[in-house]
């Protein structure tokens, strides 16, 4: 026969299959302590519903179980492997890169000069300023 004291199994259930692992027992066991003084203050009808309504707002990106093989991306090799070989192109076609540089430095540099002239000019100096 069934257990009146428990909550519904197909919820439960479905927290089970999309909590993370870490997370799950202390998440459930609060769920748990929730539903059983909701039990016994507010009957089994209204705590079996505020079990499914909580269940379903831990429904989001946090405590979400992650896909198998994913795995948190490491990219600092990957930049030490980009920046070597940048280095290396450098060195190789010097003056490619050194044209490239000072194209992409004096690009910079027109680009504050315009943007201080537009600034100059935006602040309002009047005739009798001068």
């Amino acid at each position: 026969m069934k257990n009146k004291n428990t909550p519904p199994r197909l919820t439960l259930r479905f927290f089970r299959w999309f909590c993370h692992p870490r997370l799950m027992n202390h998440i459930e066991g609060d769920l748990m302590e929730l539903y059983t003084e909701r039990l016994l203050t507010e009957g089994k009808r209204k705590a079996d519903l505020k079990f499914i309504v909580d269940v379903l707002l831990l429904f989001r990106p946090g405590i979400i179980k992650p896909v198998e093989g994913y795995k948190t991306l490491n990219t600092y090799g990957m930049y030490k492997s980009y920046f070597k070989v940048g280095w290396r192109n450098l060195l190789r076609n010097k003056g490619y890169s050194f044209i490239n540089i000072g194209g992409l430095a004096i690009g910079m540099i027109v680009a504050m000069l315009n943007g201080l002239w537009i600034a100059h000019e935006f602040r309002g100096t009047s005739l009798r300023q001068l």
